[in-house]
């Protein structure tokens, strides 16, 4: 069966489901908590989305762009539905569902040295490893307004 994935405005009837995801216990050393993430947006210019596959809410992503680069500052599908392909085309959704009226050259993603999952996701989505923060943060980089790979 074929599920449709969207984007979804993080929202007054949303934002609850989204503070109740989990991803996997050796997951969470990778990711700020979704509710963290809410709270951030209060002081930074971040946009937050519920990923839902059909009507139902399965994970969570946040965006902000500086100049012509969009950054993807947090990607968590739940745990029961990771394995699926969801994030992928959660990249694939981000151009058009997520920020259609702004132009950005370039997507890019942190991933910290110790997370090989989320390193191989990335790659396998078509970005490149770009660089380290100094804090040891990995920047993969995506040219162009979509991911090509699945």
């Amino acid at each position: 069966m074929n599920r449709k994935i969207s984007l979804q405005a993080l929202q007054a009837h949303n934002w609850e489901k989204c503070a109740a995801l989990t991803v996997h216990s050796h997951q969470v050393d990778y990711l700020q908590s979704n509710l963290f993430v809410m709270a951030r947006s209060l002081f930074e210019p971040i946009q937050i989305f519920a990923i839902l596959e059909d009507a139902e809410v399965v994970g969570m992503l946040a965006l902000y762009c500086k100049g012509q680069l969009l950054w993807i500052s947090h990607l968590m599908i739940d745990q029961q539905y990771q394995g699926r392909g969801i994030g992928c085309q959660v990249l694939k959704l981000i151009p058009g569902e997520a920020i259609p009226k702004r132009s950005f050259v370039e997507m890019r993603a942190g991933v910290l040295e110790s997370n090989r999952s989320g390193q191989g996701f990335f790659r396998r989505a078509g970005f490149v490893l770009q660089g380290q923060l100094p804090d040891g943060e990995l920047i993969f980089c995506h040219s162009g307004a979509a991911p090509d790979k699945n």
